[in-house]
């Protein structure tokens, strides 16, 4: 079936009958209506918050996340805040049959594109830095297929492979229960990690924090404890570090500026948390990175 709100994404995929695939980008401002697509869709959020309802089962949206349903699976998001994702659609006919038994028997991925139902996987929480090389990924698909260059379903095609092969490693690399790699179930907590997502360049204070999740900071910081595994104050300190490692290597900027730019009040304290997140200072962080 096809509802109003996905008529652009499944129109865009009409057009190119002979190459089953298209790529858009989509801001959600307010909730969408239940809908489901007559292909695979796979959408990475590249920033904001709410939650992603996939057959009943709500799922919090964090900046990075990835999400893979197949065709008449039901979805909706709610309570969005700036949502931009970039929605990939594609059917099995992209690839040759043996290129699609390859990719359906890897390990990472075949949860998402063909375990059954009740070993089916959906979202893909990422991480930094692996969240930048996903988003560089899939801009680089979206250029592709916009400007379409000689050669460009040649391109789109080989870009989407790497995609895939990248969320099956990535998938593979969470050791633990899937649930793990899927972020927080919804509720105080997770409403808490988006808010900290969202403003973690600037100070955090529990205050907020409480105010946001509606319960007091004691016990809020109780079952974040209970549900991350650590202390809120140290789940900031590690995202904080995780975007300063990104942009020490992939930046020139000095490190008083990059402490500044991910949240830090002053050089000392970003150089000491980040030793003790990496074994190394930042100074040596980036000329390890970048030998």
């Amino acid at each position: 079936m096809e509802h109003a709100q996905n008529t652009v994404s499944l129109l865009r995929l009409a057009p190119l009958a002979d190459f089953p695939f298209a790529c858009v980008t989509v801001t959600h401002q307010v909730d969408s209506p239940p809908h489901d697509h007559d292909c695979f869709e796979l959408v990475f959020v590249v920033k904001g918050s709410g939650t992603h309802v996939i057959h009943e089962r709500p799922y919090p949206i964090l900046a990075g996340d990835i999400y893979l349903m197949r065709a008449g699976e039901v979805h909706i998001y709610t309570k969005t805040r700036d949502l931009s994702i970039y929605n990939l659609l594609f059917r099995e006919a992209l690839f040759t049959e043996s290129e699609w038994s390859q990719l359906t028997t890897l390990p990472g991925i075949a949860p998402f594109l063909v375990a059954p139902m009740g070993k089916r996987r959906h979202k893909l929480s990422l991480a930094p830095p692996h969240d930048r090389d996903m988003s560089q990924l899939c801009e680089r698909i979206n250029r592709t297929v916009h400007d379409q260059p000689r050669g460009w379903q040649l391109g789109t095609k080989a870009l989407f492979i790497d995609l895939l092969l990248t969320l099956d490693r990535l998938a593979l690399a969470y050791n633990g229960p899937p649930e793990l790699a899927e972020g927080p179930t919804p509720g105080p907590v997770a409403a808490t990690v988006a808010y900290i997502h969202a403003h973690y360049p600037t100070p955090i204070r529990m205050v907020d924090l409480a105010k946001e999740a509606g319960l007091t900071a004691n016990y809020l910081g109780e079952l974040f404890q209970q549900d991350i595994g650590m202390p809120i104050q140290a789940y900031v300190n590690r995202l904080r570090v995780d975007k300063s490692r990104d942009l020490l290597e992939h930046s020139d900027r000095s490190a008083t500026e990059i402490a500044l730019d991910v949240g830090f009040d002053t050089l000392s304290y970003f150089g000491k948390v980040f030793r003790q997140a990496t074994g190394h200072t930042p100074r040596e962080y980036r000329r390890l990175v970048r030998k």
